[in-house]
């Protein structure tokens, strides 16, 4: 065993790595950038499991805390890969929380000192600061190389996340966290002008966002953060004043495309507002089919499309819900009534006492309401830690029987529990995401590809979707019978309107017009458009 000083240090060290890690990467030879801040998570979890494993006595009092929301996610685990028409995405999904998981459990300790505290929250706002400057960059068409424009894709501001939403939200809880943050660093020469130098680019990079749902957080988390900090309001220093000028100038500078946003709330002519609408009625249609167990975790996706209908003008042709863009009816949907109530019982060992911490889950809770937080690791890692920093210092975990467990045993279990679902995150996850981008970026490129798609049809996960490609691949080669084969593997993963859209021309160019005017019908009823099928479609 190393010395408690040593310890604390390496923790510490390895922690840091990975809030930054988790935050920073990216990636563009996978199918989402969200697998390689994944892949980030699972080797720092590897990483400091090393370190706490050689810890003194009580380094895994984390584990012991968070044990109740170990055991839950092992029983709706469970039932979700028993109950889930695609169970590998119940693993995919289990994977991802129990990633998460295991970094708010190693963090427990460091999180219940204030320099830990501060630790914490500094690295959150040091990588938020980061991504501002990647998406200021960005803008301004200087990172080219690094942030490709892909077709029909319009956001132009989208950093290491690779969606400006979600790099809305970051930088909202950045900019929540950092008004707690500079007032416990005061003391320190230059914190002052660090602090106006990191809200500036961090709010200018927001507002270029253009992030509805990520302004709405913002708001409200520094709301909070007011309230709770009980600070007296007085004549305002030049600092404030200072602070104050800034935060004007950069609301002309850049407020417009926000303002154009917000100007369209309500409209018709709002694209997140209606789309997020058509969502949420279909999504409720789904928790009411299966209102107790739900549909599994991680098949909201194969699930939804049977209940969204018609879709609004809005949606283009063949689009794919992944996500109920609100986090609370997502997980109502999959885990249903049950995993609600166990997730509730977890809430009654937090107190909510930090007000930097309460703030910044205000924040990402507001912001959950309109974005997927919890599918992005760095989100929920940053959730997970600042509830963790709320959590009871007394709580009782004599409840399960694995709490009583010996130091020694413990520390087996847990190591052996992260080696291995990190090995098997890379098996179902990272390894076939890769080797289906491989498959795709060959394709676009013209290069022969059919060995590629195989070796991804192969793999344990995507394999849905990569039956679908390798089916438009065969399209193109004009193997008619070989692309229909490949959507019908592609039907046993995949529920989208997109996959009955193409299935349907397929059909049609083969001859079987009553089987493309039932895949039309299927099409249509999952939201996908039929109105650029060729003539000859689903009318005859």
């Amino acid at each position: 065993m190393v010395s408690p000083a040593r310890w604390e240090w390496w923790l510490r060290c390895w922690l840091g790595i990975t809030l930054v890690t988790v935050g920073m990467s990216w990636s563009l030879h996978v199918v989402s950038f969200n697998h390689v801040k994944e892949g980030a998570l699972w080797l720092g979890c590897v990483g400091t499991m090393l370190a706490v494993a050689a810890g003194p006595s009580g380094a895994l009092s984390g584990f012991r805390v968070w044990m109740p929301a170990w055991c839950s996610l092992a029983v709706l685990g469970l039932i979700s890969v028993l109950r889930a028409e695609v169970p590998w995405l119940a693993v995919e999904s289990i994977l991802r929380a129990a990633g998460l998981l295991a970094v708010a459990s190693m963090a427990y300790r460091m999180g219940q000192g204030e320099s830990g505290r501060q630790m914490i929250g500094g690295t959150i706002v040091g990588t938020a600061v980061l991504t501002a400057i990647f998406a200021l960059g960005q803008r301004a068409g200087l990172l080219g190389a690094l942030f490709p424009s892909f077709p029909h894709y319009n956001q132009t501001m989208y950093s290491v996340f690779g969606n400006s939403g979600l790099l809305g939200g970051y930088l909202a809880l950045g900019l929540v966290l950092l008004p707690g943050l500079s007032r416990s660093c005061a003391h320190f020469r230059g914190a002052a002008l660090m602090s106006l130098f990191a809200g500036s680019v961090m709010a200018l990079a927001l507002l270029y966002s253009a992030s509805r749902g990520a302004q709405v957080a913002l708001a409200i988390g520094l709301c909070v953060y007011l309230v709770r900090s009980r600070g007296r309001v007085g004549f305002p220093s030049g600092r404030s004043l200072a602070v104050a000028a800034l935060a004007g100038t950069l609301l002309l500078v850049a407020g417009a495309p926000s303002l154009s946003k917000w100007a369209a709330l309500f409209q018709p002519g709002d694209v997140g507002g209606a789309v997020r609408g058509w969502i949420w009625r279909a999504s409720g249609s789904l928790f009411l089919e299966r209102p107790f167990l739900g549909v599994g975790m991680g098949n909201f996706s194969y699930g939804l499309p049977p209940h969204l209908g018609r879709p609004v003008e809005a949606v283009p042709e063949g689009a794919t819900v992944y996500h109920a863009h609100l986090d609370l009816l997502e997980m109502v949907c999959e885990v249903g009534v049950l995993g609600v109530v166990l997730v509730v019982l977890q809430l009654r060992a937090f107190r909510f006492a930090n007000t930097m911490a309460t703030a910044g889950l205000v924040t990402l809770a507001v912001f959950s309401c309109f974005h997927p937080m919890w599918a992005s690791a760095p989100h929920g890692m940053a959730f997970l830690l600042l509830l963790g920093m709320n959590l009871k210092t007394t709580v009782n975990v004599a409840t399960t029987r694995c709490a009583e467990w010996p130091e020694r045993s413990l520390r087996v279990v847990a190591a052996a529990v992260l080696i291995g679902c990190a090995m098997l995150y890379y098996v179902t996850t990272l390894q076939p995401s890769f080797l289906l981008r491989r498959a795709e970026d060959r394709h676009l490129a013209g290069v022969p590809a059919k060995a590629s798609y195989e070796a991804a049809v192969a793999g344990l996960g995507f394999r849905g979707e990569a039956w679908e490609s390798f089916g438009i691949h065969q399209l193109e080669q004009g193997d008619l019978e070989a692309a229909w084969g490949a959507f019908q593997m592609a039907r046993r993963e995949l529920n989208t309107g997109r996959l009955y859209l193409l299935m349907g021309k397929t059909a049609q160019q083969l001859g079987r017009r009553e089987v493309a005017r039932r895949c039309f019908q299927q099409s249509e009823a999952r939201g996908g458009m039929i109105g650029a099928i060729e003539s000859g479609g689903p009318a005859d």
